[in-house]
């Protein structure tokens, strides 16, 4: 209860700040984000995200936002591309761009060139972007059976950011299957799980590489 109040609390401080300053755009975007992740009035965010780019045209992040939420809610797949490239072409340097950008190409374009290339900028726009070191290691593992690259990719998100479950998940996932690493593995889906509690692949792979290894259905 105390929690949806003060999300009501900084929609009001928000709505406040925009009739103060209409052209507001940080006061937008951070109201459509709270929209979208907490009301989940899409709409109303969308509309926030629009109101936002039409006061500052080269707001990267408003762009990066709307073209999110259009991605997840909208299923508008090509008005996302647009979004994500209009934030990069505002900042070329703006990691998150690429990011979003090169997982949206992976998943409903499969240009996996492209998205590749993506990943690649957004880490040498920010080489501490463990979401991006991910992702480029999960594309090079599916869609180029570049394991070594893969590993490196995935040890090198962890290294950025030792709380990140997907990238212990995705790890162990790849040792045991490409490496027949099966400690190893054991050891990501711990650590993957100690990050992140919820995180269900991780309980999952765990449970399943118990059972195959007591019923001798993996070689050690």
């Amino acid at each position: 209860q105390r929690r949806v109040h003060g999300y009501s609390g900084a929609k009001d401080c928000f709505e406040r700040a925009i009739k103060a300053d209409p052209d507001y755009g940080a006061a937008h975007n951070n109201l459509g984000y709270l929209l979208e992740t907490h009301f989940q009035d899409y709409k109303g965010a969308k509309d926030c995200y629009e109101r936002a780019i039409k006061a500052d045209p080269n707001y990267s992040t408003a762009h990066t936002s709307l073209g999110a939420l259009l991605q997840n809610h909208f299923q508008d797949y090509s008005g996302a591309k647009d979004c994500f490239e209009r934030a990069i072409k505002a900042d070329p340097n703006y990691s998150g761009a690429h990011t979003s950008l090169g997982d949206l190409l992976e998943d409903h374009f499969q240009d996996y060139s492209r998205a590749k290339d993506c990943y690649e900028r957004a880490i040498k726009a920010d080489p501490n972007c463990s979401t991006a070191h991910n992702n480029l290691g999960y594309l090079l593992e599916t869609h180029f059976q570049d394991y070594s690259g893969a590993k490196d990719c995935f040890e090198t998100a962890i290294k950025a950011d030792p709380n990140d479950s997907t990238a212990h998940t995705n790890l162990g996932a790849l040792l045991q299957n490409h490496f027949q690493d099966y400690s190893g593995a054991k050891d990501c889906y711990e650590r993957a799980i100690k990050a992140d509690p919820n995180n269900n692949a991780a309980h999952y792979n765990l449970g399943a590489l118990h059972f195959r290894l007591k019923f001798k259905l993996l070689k050690i």
